[in-house]
């Protein structure tokens, strides 16, 4: 019997991040006489804010393997190089536009507006549907540099549609129902259909957050049908195009999936699995 081992490398994984208010509106102009309007102008202007936002990764990286094996042998590429802005609105509105530079041709990662009240949230446009744990968490949080698999297996991308967000306490329930990407909204009729829904609860047990959760998707593919389906994932870097698991090309006509997950928190330690 022959055993092959796989070993990986990263160098670096470098974020770079930007914050800054939009404008400050300064009354040391203002008249005595227009001191109300001054002060009024003030106020607005604490309820607007613009702030850029950038961020770029860059990965450096070696997968070894047995002679003869695809994807092997040293790699550098950049991961992402995103700039956006973010603009907080009066009356709980906020947007958000972001793009990434690393696509060819460029392409949108969040277009969306957004509304927040005291328990609720409401998005309308390309978000994140109600993913994965494990994607839901920031590119920046990961436990490790790559994600689990089956998050890009399953192809958990951002889609265009309305979401609604709602937090009681440790409980929160969020769902959606989306269509495709914004860069493929050509004919409605015929663009992929999708609702997502995902509930958790985290207690504080002691020193300790616990979170438990739940999810479901279901997906009508339509005109994504169109091309083979092929649900495959990289080794545990994705710098190189090989995939050493996957299906063959499938016809997928409707997706199901439901998902469980666990995590806890403790000081500097934490735990998270899931399952799909």
């Amino acid at each position: 019997m022959n055993s092959y081992c796989f070993t990986a490398a990263i160098a670096t994984l470098i974020w770079l991040g930007l914050s800054a208010p939009a404008f400050a509106q300064s009354a040391d102009d203002a008249q005595p006489s227009a001191d109300i309007y001054a002060s009024k102008a003030a106020e607005m202007a604490s309820e607007w804010q613009l702030r850029p936002r950038w961020r770029v990764q860059y990965d450096v990286a070696s997968i070894g393997g047995p002679d003869g094996l695809a994807g092997v042998g040293n790699f550098q590429d950049v991961r992402r190089a995103r700039i956006g802005v973010d603009l907080a609105m009066p009356h709980g509105f906020s947007a958000r536009v972001e793009t990434e530079f690393t696509a060819d041709p460029i392409e949108l990662t969040d277009a969306y507006l957004q509304w927040t009240g005291k328990n609720v949230k409401v998005i309308l446009g390309q978000q994140k549907a109600q993913f994965p744990l494990d994607q839901e968490s920031s590119d920046l949080n990961t436990s490790f540099l790559e994600r689990a698999a089956f998050v890009s297996a399953f192809g958990y991308t951002r889609r265009t549609g309305i979401s609604g967000h709602y937090v009681a306490g440790d409980w929160a329930i969020s769902g959606g129902v989306y269509t495709d990407p914004l860069v493929r909204p050509d004919d409605v009729e015929t663009n992929s259909k999708s609702v997502d829904v995902r509930t958790y609860w985290s207690p504080q047990l002691a020193k300790t957050k616990l979170h438990f959760g739940a999810a479901y998707h279901w997906r009508e593919l339509n005109d994504f049908q169109m091309a083979s389906t092929l649900y495959r994932s990289r080794p545990a870097l994705r710098i190189t195009e090989t995939r050493y698991i996957g299906t063959p090309a499938l016809a997928v006509v409707k997706e199901h999936r439901f998902g469980m997950e666990a995590a806890a928190v403790q000081g500097h330690f934490h735990f998270a699995s899931e399952a799909h």
